[in-house]
C-alpha cells in the first residue's frame, strides 16, 4: 500500500509540474497562460522517470549503522521503491495507450531500411573519399593500401548483404590473384 501511495504522490507531483510549466511557458511566450492541455501533463507524468536512480539511492543506504547495528527499515525501503518502480512501469503500459490517442500506426512500406552491415558501407565509403583526398606523394603507398583494404571489408559485407554475383566473382579472382593483391605496397612491382 505505501508504494501504490507513493507511486500517486510522485504521479501528481509529475502531473502538477509540467501544468506549472505549460503555464508559464505560455505566460512569458505571450500566449494565454490558461491554455494548458492537461492530456500532455497526464501523458508526461505516466511516461515519467522510471526508478533507476530511484533503485541506485535506495541500494546506497548502508546495511549497518557506524555501531554495528542494522539499518532501520532498510528491507521496508528498497521494497516501496521497488514497488514504485513496478506500479510505474505497469501503469504506463495500461494508461498510456488509452490517453495516447494515436491511431496512426507506423507502416514501412519500403525495405529502404539500413541494416548495421549496410551502414558500415556507407561509413567505409566515406572513409575512402576522405582518405582518398589526403593522398600526396609521401604517403600514396599507404593510402592506397588503406582504401584496398576498406574495399575488401566492403565486398565482404556486400557479399554478406547483397549475395550478388558481381561480388562473388571478385572474391574468386582474388583468391586466383591473392600473390599479385599485394603488390602496390612494395615501392616497385
Amino acid at each position: 500500500m505505501y508504494a501504490v501511495i507513493t507511486w500517486l504522490v510522485l504521479l501528481i507531483i509529475r502531473i502538477v509540474w509540467i501544468t506549472g510549466y505549460q503555464f508559464f511557458s505560455n505566460l512569458f511566450s505571450g500566449k494565454r497562460p490558461f491554455n494548458i492541455d492537461i492530456r500532455v501533463a497526464t501523458i508526461v507524468g505516466f511516461s515519467g522517470v522510471r526508478g533507476a536512480i530511484t533503485m541506485a539511492g535506495v541500494l546506497s543506504v548502508p546495511l549497518l549503522t557506524s555501531t554495528g547495528k542494522a539499518f532501520p527499515d532498510r528491507d521496508l525501503i528498497t521494497f516501496i521503491a521497488s514497488g514504485v518502480i513496478v506500479c510505474s512501469l505497469i501503469a504506463a503500459v495500461i494508461v498510456l495507450p488509452l490517453i495516447s490517442n494515436n491511431k496512426d500506426v507506423v507502416k514501412y512500406e519500403k525495405q529502404d531500411f539500413w541494416n548495421v552491415d549496410r551502414a558500415k558501407i556507407h561509413l567505409l565509403r566515406a572513409a575512402i573519399n576522405n582518405i582518398d583526398k589526403s593522398k600526396n606523394e609521401v604517403n600514396k603507398n599507404i593510402i592506397y593500401s588503406l582504401i584496398w583494404q576498406y574495399q575488401i571489408v566492403i565486398r565482404k559485407l556486400s557479399l554478406k548483404l547483397y549475395n550478388d554475383e558481381q561480388t562473388q566473382n571478385f572474391f574468386t579472382r582474388r583468391s586466383k590473384n591473392s600473390g599479385k593483391s599485394d603488390c602496390f605496397r612494395k615501392t616497385s612491382c
